[in-house]
């Protein structure tokens, strides 16, 4: 599944010709790769993420910046890039604990998931769909 993660600079497009527009200039992409992997395409690298469920409601994450080969001189760059991938996503999974935890207390008798968010639904569509199979 392809996520499409619009720049602010997208509207910008509008004055070029279409035969100039690119989407990875414009935007992030994040493909899902089912079961636990995704690649998070910016304009000039890739941060692959890795979800290793270790039990009941535990998962370690593994994150790496894949960078271009041409540009390796640039170690401190990338050091830093990734740093600010780190402190950005860490804010989502603390957002990503903290609704778990609130699901977990079994204080709310309901919940509509993913009702603006349609990759949610695709995702646990897919998610049933597997385990229907090796269940069959």
């Amino acid at each position: 599944m392809r996520s499409v993660l619009p720049r602010v600079t997208l509207t910008d497009l509008k004055a070029e010709d279409r035969e100039n527009w690119s989407l990875r200039t414009e935007a992030n992409m994040v493909y899902s790769i089912f079961p636990t992997t995704q690649w998070l395409v910016q304009q000039d690298h890739i941060v692959w993420i890795y979800m290793d469920p270790t039990g009941p409601g535990e998962t370690r994450l593994r994150l790496a910046t894949l960078a271009p080969v041409t540009e390796i001189g640039r170690i401190d760059h990338w050091q830093r890039n990734h740093a600010i991938t780190m402190n950005t996503l860490t804010e989502d999974f603390e957002i990503g604990e903290a609704i778990q935890s609130g699901l977990e207390s079994g204080a709310n008798t309901q919940l509509t998931f993913g009702r603006y968010e349609g990759a949610l639904h695709r995702f646990a569509q897919t998610v049933q769909a597997v385990l229907d199979n090796d269940h069959a």
